[in-house]
């Protein structure tokens, strides 16, 4: 899959065309600059990465590989921003086993982002209840960590405990 989309809605497309039955192999986007870097964590964002729900959500399905930087006066008329060429390579769903395993980790990642300024450990209260410490523990992951501190590795283990 690759086009050239509306900024606007570069999180539906990205997340229509991963999580579709049927997957393309490979996506490559020309998407806002700041959207890839947050995505790839590339460029100054890469000195203190954060992970996003986006970030996450592209990383679970591929391998997402900021390809280039498309600077605004690329383009006639020229757009308010940089552009860059996202590529996801290897999109699958090899980190889930089934569509319940899927769900449940869209489910902790949005419960775990839903209010920034608690740690993770609360927000997660919401769909793990009690069990939120606990499963924070099996899955290896500090009891005062934030969402956005915590690497994909982490929230599928969380995801399969």
């Amino acid at each position: 899959m690759v086009g050239n989309i509306p900024y606007y809605i570069t999180g539906a497309l990205i997340r229509k065309y991963l999580t579709e039955k049927h997957q393309p192999a490979r996506l490559v986007f020309l998407i806002q600059k700041e959207v890839a870097e947050r995505i790839t964590m590339h460029g100054a964002l890469s000195k203190n990465p954060k992970e996003s729900i986006l970030s996450l959500s592209v990383q679970a399905y591929g391998k997402p590989v900021y390809v280039a930087t498309v600077p605004r006066g690329a383009f006639v008329p020229p757009p308010k921003v940089d552009s860059a060429i996202l590529a996801v390579h290897g999109v699958s769903r090899a980190n889930f086993k089934n569509t319940k395993e899927e769900e449940r980790f869209f489910a902790l990642v949005k419960a775990g982002f839903g209010q920034k300024r608690k740690l993770l450990k609360k927000n997660l209260e919401a769909v793990l209840g009690k069990n939120a410490a606990l499963a924070m523990e099996k899955a290896d992951i500090e009891p005062n960590a934030r969402a956005e501190d915590v690497a994909l590795t982490k929230w599928l283990a969380l995801t399969k405990n």
